[in-house]
């Protein structure tokens, strides 16, 4: 909030000259004076809303301003204030720098088109794109963040969805764009699916086994070789042929995780077929 106050003459009212707002005042103003002006309706005085608080203002000596006189000053007087830190900026002038992520999905295509940021989903049922940076902004109690950005969306199309804002893969609070109907979207505490898969017995011979993933069936390369060789196997072979997931191996078990918060209705599953163990 600023800390100085303007007056055009001593007997009529006081300016907040930064905000535009006023307060009527009487009696005559003179140096060293302290005004209590207590907040009425639609007055906002250093961010004190309409109830019963006040707020001291003191003349100053050039008797044509007035300051705060509790505001935090450093030891040569000036006013103490904190600036925001940036915990990522990115620029769509510099390409996809080592700052920024993409997701993309089916027809969905991430890019830089004439120097801006482009997200294009393409005519692919359940494709998408994202850009993000790859740095989150961690909540911490007390503190605030926030998030400042320039977005330009296309015409509505029934069936899609455009956001801009800070987001990620599970909660939201951007200005959104749902077919035609545009407005400010909030999402919270929604969850990725979430998969393991175990190898108890390794492979005794090389082979094929299937692993199914949200319904489709994949065949993925084996050999003869400890379960944990296994799962690294069958972790390579996912990553390389299934979208939307991320795997990974942990020991003996193949950890799968989506990158879309789409809760997944069809079967997970896995077949040794004919490959001994």
């Amino acid at each position: 909030a600023p800390s100085v106050y303007t007056y055009d003459t001593p007997d009529t009212l006081l300016q907040v000259t930064s905000i535009g707002y006023f307060i009527d005042k009487s009696g005559q103003l003179e140096e060293d004076d302290i005004i209590n002006a207590v907040t009425g309706d639609g007055f906002v005085i250093l961010g004190v809303t309409s109830d019963t608080s006040t707020v001291s203002l003191l003349v100053s000596d050039t008797s044509d301003l007035l300051t705060i006189d509790d505001l935090p000053t450093t030891a040569f007087g000036e006013l103490l204030v904190a600036e925001p830190t940036p915990v990522s900026q990115i620029l769509s002038i510099n390409g996809m720098s080592g700052k920024v992520i993409t997701l993309q999905s089916g027809t969905g295509v991430a890019a830089v088109v004439d120097g801006e940021f482009n997200c294009t989903t393409g005519g692919g049922l359940g494709a998408y794109a994202t850009i993000a940076t790859n740095r989150t902004l961690p909540y911490r109690p007390g503190e605030g963040g926030e998030c400042k950005l320039t977005a330009r969306f296309d015409a509505g199309v029934t069936g899609t969805a455009q956001l801009a804002g800070l987001l990620s893969l599970t909660d939201s609070l951007s200005f959104a764009m749902f077919g035609s109907i545009f407005g400010v979207l909030r999402l919270h505490h929604g969850e990725l699916e979430t998969q393991e898969l175990q190898i108890t017995t390794a492979a005794t011979g090389a082979g094929n086994v299937t692993v199914t993933v949200d319904g489709t069936a994949y065949v993925v390369p084996v050999t003869n070789d400890t379960a944990q060789v296994n799962a690294k196997e069958i972790t390579t072979s996912l990553t390389a042929q299934v979208a939307n997931y991320l795997f990974s191996a942990d020991d003996d078990t193949v950890l799968a995780i989506a990158t879309v918060a789409i809760e997944a209705t069809l079967p997970f599953g896995f077949s040794a077929g004919a490959v001994p163990s």
